[in-house]
């Protein structure tokens, strides 16, 4: 609690503020806006207004949590060489020796043709998923 709202949490200003709001919560919608009309030219404009505000604040809130997510990835990538990341012959031995060592795995026919960048990766997130070796490329 800060100080501005420890310094009115009781006494008789508080019990005003309650009093006032539990009149205002126990009257209809077209009390509360003939009041309000009085007070303000255009309560829905008013309302409309600071819906707005509450909307822009959380939009902004939004993309900063975006960012900063994007800005710790950024800085995980810069630390780390995932295994998607490498050139593709490196991909290529690392499939090769997989194979190799994993005799029971089965294949799809290749028909001869060497796999493209796009088959390496695709293997390659089949073994991580596999338990065969983790996003860094090393064996589990």
């Amino acid at each position: 609690m800060t100080f501005s709202a420890r310094k009115f949490s009781d006494g008789p200003l508080n019990n005003l503020l309650d009093a006032e709001l539990k009149a205002l919560l126990e009257d209809d919608a077209d009390a509360v806006l003939a009041e309000a009309s009085e007070v303000h030219a255009d309560p829905k404009g008013v309302a409309n207004k600071l819906r707005a505000v509450i909307e822009d604040a959380i939009a902004r809130a939004g993309r900063r949590r975006l960012l900063d997510a994007r800005e710790a990835l950024d800085r995980e990538a810069g630390t780390r060489s995932n295994v998607l990341a490498w050139p593709a012959d490196r991909k290529r031995a690392l499939v090769t020796d997989l194979r190799r060592e994993n005799a029971t795995l089965t294949m799809a026919a290749r028909q001869q043709r060497q796999e493209s960048e796009a088959d390496l990766d695709s293997l390659i997130e089949d073994f991580i998923d596999l338990g065969l070796i983790d996003d860094m490329g090393d064996r589990i």
